[in-house]
């Protein structure tokens, strides 16, 4: 979580971060991803745009 806000706090110009429901493992298995808990922290979200 600390790299997430060290990314975001020093980003110059933008920041983008990208998330996905699935990861593949170390066995080159599909495994069910989950977000970065910063992502969703309630003080991020005004900082979130989201492109069209």
């Amino acid at each position: 979580m600390n790299l997430h806000y060290v990314g975001l706090t020093r980003a110059r110009k933008g920041c983008i971060l990208v998330s996905s429901t699935e990861r593949t493992n170390y066995e080159n298995k599909q495994k069910k991803a989950n977000d970065s808990e910063f992502v969703w922290l309630n003080s991020i979200k005004k900082l979130r745009y989201i492109s069209k």
